[in-house]
Protein backbone atom coordinates (compact mmCIF):
# COMPACT_ATOMS: atom_id res chain seq x y z
CA UNK A 1 0.00 0.00 0.00
CA UNK A 2 1.13 3.49 -0.73
CA UNK A 3 2.97 5.25 2.55
CA UNK A 4 0.39 8.21 1.84
CA UNK A 5 -2.91 5.71 1.07
CA UNK A 6 -1.43 4.36 4.69
CA UNK A 7 -1.45 7.49 6.36
CA UNK A 8 -4.84 8.53 5.27
CA UNK A 9 -6.05 5.08 6.44
CA UNK A 10 -4.08 5.13 10.02
CA UNK A 11 -6.07 8.52 10.64
CA UNK A 12 -9.33 7.58 9.33
CA UNK A 13 -9.82 3.76 11.02
CA UNK A 14 -7.27 4.16 13.98
CA UNK A 15 -7.91 8.00 14.86
CA UNK A 16 -6.62 11.27 15.33
CA UNK A 17 -3.67 12.19 17.40
CA UNK A 18 -5.87 13.37 20.22
CA UNK A 19 -7.77 10.40 20.58
CA UNK A 20 -4.13 8.11 20.42
CA UNK A 21 -2.67 10.67 23.30
CA UNK A 22 -5.87 10.31 25.28
CA UNK A 23 -5.29 5.98 25.09
CA UNK A 24 -1.39 6.36 26.05
CA UNK A 25 -2.20 8.37 28.80
CA UNK A 26 -3.03 4.55 30.71
CA UNK A 27 1.20 4.34 30.03
CA UNK A 28 2.33 7.52 31.92
CA UNK A 29 2.36 6.10 35.39
CA UNK A 30 4.54 2.88 34.30
CA UNK A 31 7.13 5.41 32.57
CA UNK A 32 7.18 7.77 35.55
CA UNK A 33 7.93 4.43 37.68
CA UNK A 34 10.49 2.56 35.32
CA UNK A 35 12.20 6.02 34.65
CA UNK A 36 12.95 6.42 38.74
CA UNK A 37 14.85 2.87 38.66
CA UNK A 38 17.18 3.67 35.73
CA UNK A 39 20.04 6.20 34.88
CA UNK A 40 19.66 7.76 31.32
CA UNK A 41 17.15 6.01 30.33
CA UNK A 42 16.71 5.61 26.16
CA UNK A 43 13.79 4.38 24.34
CA UNK A 44 13.59 2.63 21.11
CA UNK A 45 10.12 3.08 19.34
CA UNK A 46 9.54 0.43 16.80
CA UNK A 47 7.09 1.39 13.92
CA UNK A 48 6.26 5.09 15.67
CA UNK A 49 4.02 5.69 13.36
CA UNK A 50 2.80 9.46 13.96
CA UNK A 51 5.21 9.90 16.67
CA UNK A 52 2.40 9.99 19.29
CA UNK A 53 4.49 7.50 21.81
CA UNK A 54 7.43 9.08 21.13
CA UNK A 55 6.02 12.81 22.40
CA UNK A 56 5.04 10.74 25.47
CA UNK A 57 8.29 9.38 26.22
CA UNK A 58 9.62 12.74 25.41
CA UNK A 59 7.19 14.40 28.15
CA UNK A 60 8.52 11.94 30.55
CA UNK A 61 12.39 12.20 30.34
CA UNK A 62 13.32 10.03 27.73
CA UNK A 63 16.19 9.92 25.47
CA UNK A 64 13.17 8.53 22.44
CA UNK A 65 14.13 7.77 19.03
CA UNK A 66 11.56 5.95 16.42
CA UNK A 67 11.84 3.61 13.71
CA UNK A 68 9.48 3.79 10.30
CA UNK A 69 9.53 2.31 7.29
CA UNK A 70 6.38 4.54 6.63
CA UNK A 71 7.95 7.89 4.91
CA UNK A 72 5.28 9.87 4.87
CA UNK A 73 4.23 8.96 8.93
CA UNK A 74 8.63 9.79 9.07
CA UNK A 75 8.10 13.66 7.64
CA UNK A 76 4.86 13.83 10.31
CA UNK A 77 7.58 13.02 13.20
CA UNK A 78 10.06 15.18 11.73
CA UNK A 79 7.66 18.37 11.37
CA UNK A 80 7.55 18.13 15.37
CA UNK A 81 10.46 18.11 15.89
CA UNK A 82 11.02 13.78 16.71
CA UNK A 83 14.03 11.67 16.91
CA UNK A 84 13.21 9.15 13.83
CA UNK A 85 14.72 7.00 11.43
CA UNK A 86 13.23 6.16 7.59
CA UNK A 87 14.18 2.35 7.98
CA UNK A 88 13.38 -1.56 8.05
CA UNK A 89 12.68 -2.48 11.35
CA UNK A 90 14.88 -5.66 11.60
CA UNK A 91 18.16 -3.75 9.81
CA UNK A 92 18.04 -0.96 12.25
CA UNK A 93 18.20 -3.32 15.50
CA UNK A 94 20.89 -5.42 13.72
CA UNK A 95 22.57 -2.15 13.68
CA UNK A 96 22.57 -1.55 17.27
CA UNK A 97 25.12 -2.54 20.26
CA UNK A 98 23.89 -5.62 22.23
CA UNK A 99 22.05 -4.18 25.66
CA UNK A 100 22.40 -0.63 24.85
CA UNK A 101 18.12 0.21 25.37
CA UNK A 102 16.79 0.53 28.09
CA UNK A 103 12.65 0.76 26.99
CA UNK A 104 11.71 -1.01 23.46
CA UNK A 105 7.86 -0.38 22.38
CA UNK A 106 6.21 -1.60 19.58
CA UNK A 107 2.42 -0.50 19.26
CA UNK A 108 0.83 -1.82 16.65
CA UNK A 109 3.31 -3.66 14.92
CA UNK A 110 3.55 -7.11 15.24
CA UNK A 111 0.24 -7.68 14.01
CA UNK A 112 1.91 -6.95 10.81
CA UNK A 113 4.61 -9.58 11.36
CA UNK A 114 4.67 -13.55 10.49
CA UNK A 115 5.44 -15.94 12.64
CA UNK A 116 8.97 -16.20 11.38
CA UNK A 117 9.46 -12.78 11.82
CA UNK A 118 8.22 -12.44 15.09
CA UNK A 119 10.72 -15.14 16.55
CA UNK A 120 13.39 -12.93 15.05
CA UNK A 121 12.43 -9.66 16.52
CA UNK A 122 11.78 -11.10 20.12
CA UNK A 123 15.16 -12.38 19.50
CA UNK A 124 16.98 -9.19 18.37
CA UNK A 125 15.23 -7.21 21.21
CA UNK A 126 17.04 -9.42 23.99
CA UNK A 127 20.04 -9.37 22.78
CA UNK A 128 19.26 -5.43 22.40
CA UNK A 129 17.72 -4.58 26.09
CA UNK A 130 19.86 -4.08 29.27
CA UNK A 131 19.03 -6.49 32.11
CA UNK A 132 16.47 -4.39 33.74
CA UNK A 133 15.59 -3.49 30.52
CA UNK A 134 11.44 -3.56 29.59
CA UNK A 135 9.65 -4.66 26.27
CA UNK A 136 6.43 -3.26 25.69
CA UNK A 137 3.91 -4.88 22.97
CA UNK A 138 0.45 -3.57 22.24
CA UNK A 139 -1.86 -5.41 19.66
CA UNK A 140 -5.54 -5.77 18.86
CA UNK A 141 -6.96 -7.97 21.25
CA UNK A 142 -8.68 -10.88 19.60
CA UNK A 143 -10.64 -11.62 22.49
CA UNK A 144 -12.68 -9.05 21.79
CA UNK A 145 -15.20 -10.26 19.69
CA UNK A 146 -16.14 -7.50 17.11
CA UNK A 147 -12.08 -7.14 17.06
CA UNK A 148 -11.69 -10.26 16.38
CA UNK A 149 -15.03 -11.12 13.36
CA UNK A 150 -14.49 -7.62 11.83
CA UNK A 151 -12.01 -4.85 12.72
CA UNK A 152 -8.69 -6.87 12.40
CA UNK A 153 -9.51 -7.31 8.97
CA UNK A 154 -10.45 -3.82 7.67
CA UNK A 155 -6.60 -3.50 7.51
CA UNK A 156 -5.13 -5.11 4.69
CA UNK A 157 -1.54 -5.39 5.81
CA UNK A 158 -2.52 -7.43 9.24
CA UNK A 159 -0.81 -10.52 8.79
CA UNK A 160 -1.32 -12.39 12.26
CA UNK A 161 -3.80 -12.33 14.82
CA UNK A 162 -2.20 -12.26 18.71
CA UNK A 163 -3.05 -14.43 20.66
CA UNK A 164 -2.11 -12.85 24.36
CA UNK A 165 -0.70 -15.91 26.08
CA UNK A 166 0.43 -17.90 23.23
CA UNK A 167 2.66 -14.55 22.82
CA UNK A 168 4.12 -14.86 26.37
CA UNK A 169 4.82 -18.16 26.10
CA UNK A 170 6.52 -17.40 22.89
CA UNK A 171 8.48 -14.79 24.87
CA UNK A 172 9.70 -17.18 27.53
CA UNK A 173 10.51 -19.28 24.79
CA UNK A 174 12.70 -16.63 23.14
CA UNK A 175 14.63 -15.99 26.37
CA UNK A 176 12.57 -13.42 28.65
CA UNK A 177 12.65 -13.64 32.26
CA UNK A 178 9.27 -12.39 32.82
CA UNK A 179 6.00 -11.41 30.54
CA UNK A 180 2.53 -10.71 31.05
CA UNK A 181 -0.29 -9.11 29.48
CA UNK A 182 -3.10 -6.93 30.27
CA UNK A 183 -6.59 -6.21 28.05
CA UNK A 184 -6.63 -2.28 28.05
CA UNK A 185 -9.05 0.43 26.16
CA UNK A 186 -12.95 -0.88 26.99
CA UNK A 187 -15.56 -0.18 24.35
CA UNK A 188 -17.83 2.94 24.49
CA UNK A 189 -20.05 0.58 26.47
CA UNK A 190 -17.57 0.07 29.31
CA UNK A 191 -19.17 2.12 32.03
CA UNK A 192 -22.82 0.67 31.39
CA UNK A 193 -24.91 -1.73 33.84
CA UNK A 194 -23.30 -5.14 33.84
CA UNK A 195 -26.72 -6.31 32.90
CA UNK A 196 -26.16 -5.01 29.32
CA UNK A 197 -25.18 -7.43 26.68
CA UNK A 198 -24.10 -4.76 24.36
CA UNK A 199 -21.68 -4.28 27.29
CA UNK A 200 -20.28 -8.22 26.42
CA UNK A 201 -19.56 -6.63 22.50
CA UNK A 202 -18.57 -3.04 22.92
CA UNK A 203 -17.52 -2.67 26.65
CA UNK A 204 -14.36 -5.33 26.85
CA UNK A 205 -10.97 -4.34 25.91
CA UNK A 206 -10.21 -3.78 22.64
CA UNK A 207 -6.31 -4.05 22.84
CA UNK A 208 -3.96 -5.99 24.97
CA UNK A 209 -0.30 -4.70 26.41
CA UNK A 210 2.29 -7.09 27.26
CA UNK A 211 5.53 -6.44 29.08
CA UNK A 212 7.98 -8.47 29.16
CA UNK A 213 11.77 -8.23 30.85
CA UNK A 214 15.15 -10.44 30.26
CA UNK A 215 15.57 -10.53 34.00
CA UNK A 216 12.72 -10.37 36.87
CA UNK A 217 11.20 -6.51 36.38
CA UNK A 218 12.34 -4.10 38.26
CA UNK A 219 9.34 -2.62 38.51
CA UNK A 220 6.30 -3.50 41.00
CA UNK A 221 4.61 -5.84 39.70
CA UNK A 222 1.87 -6.20 42.62
CA UNK A 223 -2.20 -5.44 41.87
CA UNK A 224 -2.15 -2.48 44.19
CA UNK A 225 1.20 -0.82 42.36
CA UNK A 226 0.44 3.07 40.91
CA UNK A 227 1.15 2.26 37.47
CA UNK A 228 -1.04 -1.13 37.53
CA UNK A 229 -4.03 0.65 38.93
CA UNK A 230 -3.35 3.67 36.83
CA UNK A 231 -3.48 1.86 33.44
CA UNK A 232 -6.86 1.59 31.17
CA UNK A 233 -7.42 -1.83 32.25
CA UNK A 234 -10.66 -2.83 30.85
CA UNK A 235 -12.51 -6.22 31.37
CA UNK A 236 -12.11 -9.43 29.07
CA UNK A 237 -14.98 -11.01 27.16
CA UNK A 238 -15.57 -14.01 29.97
CA UNK A 239 -15.22 -11.18 32.51
CA UNK A 240 -18.26 -9.10 30.87
CA UNK A 241 -20.46 -12.25 30.33
CA UNK A 242 -19.45 -13.75 34.24
CA UNK A 243 -19.83 -9.90 35.46
CA UNK A 244 -23.49 -10.36 33.17
CA UNK A 245 -24.43 -13.89 35.05
CA UNK A 246 -24.11 -12.10 38.54
CA UNK A 247 -25.83 -8.81 37.46
CA UNK A 248 -28.47 -11.01 35.10
CA UNK A 249 -28.77 -13.46 38.28
CA UNK A 250 -29.36 -10.31 41.29
CA UNK A 251 -31.86 -8.90 38.60
CA UNK A 252 -34.11 -12.27 38.92
CA UNK A 253 -33.49 -12.67 42.85
CA UNK A 254 -34.68 -8.81 42.72
CA UNK A 255 -37.55 -9.81 41.16
CA UNK A 256 -38.54 -12.65 42.88
CA UNK A 257 -38.51 -10.38 45.61
CA UNK A 258 -40.76 -8.38 44.67
CA UNK A 259 -43.12 -10.98 42.99
CA UNK A 260 -43.15 -12.48 46.56
CA UNK A 261 -44.04 -9.14 48.28
CA UNK A 262 -46.64 -8.37 45.27
CA UNK A 263 -48.42 -11.68 46.27
CA UNK A 264 -48.15 -11.21 49.74
CA UNK A 265 -50.06 -7.78 49.26
CA UNK A 266 -52.37 -9.10 47.02
CA UNK A 267 -53.62 -12.01 49.59
CA UNK A 268 -53.67 -9.80 52.32
CA UNK A 269 -56.17 -7.73 50.15
CA UNK A 270 -58.38 -10.71 49.31
CA UNK A 271 -58.50 -11.35 53.02
CA UNK A 272 -59.52 -7.71 53.48
CA UNK A 273 -62.51 -7.77 50.42
CA UNK A 274 -63.04 -11.30 52.13
CA UNK A 275 -64.11 -10.18 55.61
CA UNK A 276 -65.69 -6.82 53.77
CA UNK A 277 -67.83 -8.92 51.83
CA UNK A 278 -68.94 -10.62 54.83
CA UNK A 279 -69.49 -7.17 56.61
CA UNK A 280 -71.62 -5.89 53.89
CA UNK A 281 -73.57 -8.71 53.51
CA UNK A 282 -76.51 -7.85 55.99
CA UNK A 283 -75.77 -4.41 53.93
CA UNK A 284 -76.37 -5.62 50.83
CA UNK A 285 -79.28 -7.71 51.95
CA UNK A 286 -81.11 -5.01 53.89
CA UNK A 287 -80.46 -3.38 50.04
CA UNK A 288 -82.37 -5.92 48.09
CA UNK A 289 -85.36 -5.80 50.55
CA UNK A 290 -85.46 -1.77 50.27
CA UNK A 291 -85.14 -2.19 46.80
CA UNK A 292 -87.98 -4.61 46.77
CA UNK A 293 -90.13 -2.29 49.03
CA UNK A 294 -89.13 1.11 46.30
CA UNK A 295 -90.38 -1.30 43.36
CA UNK A 296 -93.18 -2.21 45.15
CA UNK A 297 -93.97 0.99 46.19
CA UNK A 298 -93.61 2.40 42.80
CA UNK A 299 -96.62 -0.75 42.27
CA UNK A 300 -98.71 0.05 44.95
CA UNK A 301 -102.32 -0.96 43.29
CA UNK A 302 -100.24 -4.73 41.96
CA UNK A 303 -98.95 -5.48 45.34
CA UNK A 304 -102.49 -4.34 47.72
CA UNK A 305 -104.01 -6.53 45.54
CA UNK A 306 -101.77 -9.42 45.44
CA UNK A 307 -102.36 -8.67 49.61
CA UNK A 308 -105.67 -8.67 49.62
CA UNK A 309 -106.16 -11.64 47.18
CA UNK A 310 -103.32 -13.51 49.70
CA UNK A 311 -105.63 -12.72 52.78
CA UNK A 312 -108.91 -13.79 51.63
CA UNK A 313 -110.01 -9.75 52.05
CA UNK A 314 -112.67 -10.11 49.26
CA UNK A 315 -115.55 -8.19 51.04
CA UNK A 316 -116.33 -4.69 50.32
CA UNK A 317 -116.70 -4.17 54.00
CA UNK A 318 -113.36 -5.40 54.78
CA UNK A 319 -111.44 -3.48 52.18
CA UNK A 320 -113.10 -0.27 53.17
CA UNK A 321 -111.95 -1.02 57.25
CA UNK A 322 -107.93 -1.66 55.58
CA UNK A 323 -108.45 1.99 53.77
CA UNK A 324 -108.84 3.61 56.86
CA UNK A 325 -105.99 1.74 58.87
CA UNK A 326 -103.65 2.20 56.23
CA UNK A 327 -104.82 6.30 56.29
CA UNK A 328 -104.47 6.45 59.63
CA UNK A 329 -100.69 5.14 58.98
CA UNK A 330 -100.38 7.54 56.22
CA UNK A 331 -100.20 5.24 53.49
CA UNK A 332 -102.27 7.55 51.27
CA UNK A 333 -101.26 5.99 47.72
CA UNK A 334 -102.02 2.68 48.92
CA UNK A 335 -105.45 3.99 50.19
CA UNK A 336 -106.35 5.63 47.28
CA UNK A 337 -105.32 2.45 45.45
CA UNK A 338 -107.55 0.39 47.84
CA UNK A 339 -110.55 2.98 47.35
CA UNK A 340 -110.07 2.85 43.51
CA UNK A 341 -110.69 -0.93 44.22
CA UNK A 342 -113.47 -0.46 46.38
CA UNK A 343 -115.53 1.37 43.12
CA UNK A 344 -113.97 -0.84 41.12
CA UNK A 345 -115.75 -4.52 42.14
CA UNK A 346 -118.89 -2.50 42.71
CA UNK A 347 -121.79 -4.17 40.88
CA UNK A 348 -122.48 -3.10 37.26
CA UNK A 349 -126.03 -1.44 38.27
CA UNK A 350 -124.17 1.02 40.62
CA UNK A 351 -122.48 3.95 38.49
CA UNK A 352 -118.85 4.87 39.73
CA UNK A 353 -118.63 8.07 41.44
CA UNK A 354 -117.46 10.96 38.61
CA UNK A 355 -115.47 12.58 40.96
CA UNK A 356 -114.85 9.83 44.40
CA UNK A 357 -112.05 12.17 46.00
CA UNK A 358 -114.88 14.69 46.61
CA UNK A 359 -116.36 12.01 48.44
CA UNK A 360 -113.94 10.86 50.34
CA UNK A 361 -112.83 13.44 52.93
CA UNK A 362 -110.04 11.48 53.52
CA UNK A 363 -108.58 10.97 50.37
CA UNK A 364 -109.16 14.85 49.71
CA UNK A 365 -106.92 15.10 52.97
CA UNK A 366 -103.89 12.75 50.93
CA UNK A 367 -104.95 15.05 47.80
CA UNK A 368 -103.99 18.20 50.20
CA UNK A 369 -100.80 16.75 51.64
CA UNK A 370 -99.78 15.73 48.13
CA UNK A 371 -99.72 19.22 47.25
CA UNK A 372 -98.21 20.92 50.49
CA UNK A 373 -95.32 18.45 49.28
CA UNK A 374 -95.12 19.55 46.09
CA UNK A 375 -94.66 23.07 47.53
CA UNK A 376 -92.06 23.03 49.71
CA UNK A 377 -89.99 20.54 47.11
CA UNK A 378 -90.34 23.71 44.30
CA UNK A 379 -89.10 25.83 47.16
CA UNK A 380 -92.33 27.81 48.23
CA UNK A 381 -93.36 28.73 51.21
CA UNK A 382 -95.73 26.99 53.38
CA UNK A 383 -99.28 28.09 53.38
CA UNK A 384 -102.10 28.12 55.88
CA UNK A 385 -105.14 25.77 54.40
Amino acid sequence: MNDNVYSAFEEAFRGSRTEILTRLSGYNALLDDYVRHVDSPRALDLGCGRGEWLQVLTSHGYDARGVDSNQSFVNQCLALDLDVVCADVFDYLAGLESQSIGLISCFHLIEHLSHAQLSLLFAEVLRVLRADGLLLLETPSIDHLLVASKSFYSDPTHITPIHPEALCFALRQAGFAWSTAIYLNGGPETGSRHDQITRVFQGVAQDVCLLASPAMPILSVAPDARWWTQMHRAPTTLEALHEFNQALTLTLRELQDRQLLHDARLNRIARLVARLRSWLAPVLMLRRFALRLSAAGRRPRQTLQRAIHASGLTSRRTRALLSGVLNRLGLYHLSLALYQRIFRVQAPSRPFPHNPVSGCPWLQRSKQIEADLARLSAGHPEQEP
